[in-house]
């Protein structure tokens, strides 16, 4: 399909929403399971639950967002209209679904996504027998202007519970090997590029060194900080230090799983301790993890 720049440059345009020209935000969500209805495994989130992941959204203001754990298209779709209704609109969404899983990946923006390059099955060698990345790549390149695209690369890992097929650490190392094959593709390109998700490990584990890459094309991690929004402090904000995005209710836990990790061209657009994850009313009653942002410019680079 032919796309008209003339009208993604008005577009994108008109996307300024309070911010600096040529300012955006990109965040990662991971939505806890936000689902419909009920199946034999998982349980439907309650509306009170849902207006809880959509005031968070809304109040982060993102234009760009990298969700995991979406049930399906029509949970999508009652999240977009949810946010619609409060004047927040996403004009552009895709859902990769993965096979035979309950959670997939999605992607909401306001600005035109120009080619989606998603993969729902990507498979990879693992004790010597064939497996697939859980809840597949999805990718895309979107246009923040017409002459500056950036590449999102959304991913939600093999989590930690047991399983009978696999070691959840050795099938995530495995994960992150083949997907980073896929990263070196994408980099050799010069793409601007952000991988965001839940990748289900420690910033030191051996699952984000792979994924993070090493020499020229190692991906930055933006490592957000928690930032409680008031009106007393400077700015109205107040940075804790703290940078956990991941609550296990079940041992009282903590850990940062979410990431937004970006490429060296990237790092250069980046606006300074931008990074956060921010702290909004019921985020525990809306999921067990926490957002996570960052802002970027969309300067000088990747013509498509």
């Amino acid at each position: 399909m032919k796309v008209s720049f003339f009208l993604i440059g008005v577009l994108v345009l008109g996307l300024t929403d309070g911010r600096a020209q040529g300012q955006y935000s990109v965040a990662s969500y991971n939505l806890d399971n936000y689902r419909l209805r009920a199946t034999s495994a998982r349980r439907a989130r309650t509306a009170e639950s849902r207006r809880a992941v959509v005031s968070v959204i809304h109040r982060s203001d993102a234009d760009i967002v990298a969700l995991q754990e979406v049930g399906s298209e029509s949970a999508l779709a009652n999240l977009r209209e949810s946010l619609n209704r409060l004047g927040h609109r996403y004009a552009h969404s895709i859902f990769n679904r993965a096979p035979n899983q309950e959670i997939h990946c999605a992607i909401l923006s306001r600005f035109p996504v120009v080619e989606n390059r998603s993969e729902a099955t990507v498979e990879f060698e693992l004790y010597g027998r064939q497996f697939s990345v859980l809840r597949g790549i999805c990718e895309v390149r979107i246009a923040l202007r017409p002459d500056y695209h950036l590449t999102l690369v959304n991913l939600h890992l093999k989590s930690n519970l047991p399983v009978w097929y696999a070691d959840p650490v050795d099938y995530r190392i495995a994960e992150a090997a083949i997907i980073r094959r896929r990263l070196d593709e994408i980099l050799a390109t010069g793409a601007n590029l952000i991988v965001a998700g839940d990748l289900n490990d420690s910033p030191g584990s051996i699952t984000l060194r792979t994924v993070m890459g090493k020499g020229r094309r190692r991906l930055m991690d933006c490592r957000p900080e928690e930032r409680f929004v008031t009106g007393t402090a400077p700015g109205g904000r107040i940075t804790s230090g703290a940078t956990w995005t991941h609550h296990y209710e079940r041992r009282d836990e903590y850990y940062r799983y979410d990431y937004l990790l970006i490429s060296d061209e990237l790092k250069k657009h980046s606006v300074r301790g931008s990074a956060s994850v921010p702290v909004f009313p019921k985020w525990k009653q809306a999921s067990d993890h926490r957002l996570v942002l960052a802002e970027f410019v969309a300067g000088d680079g990747e013509r498509p």
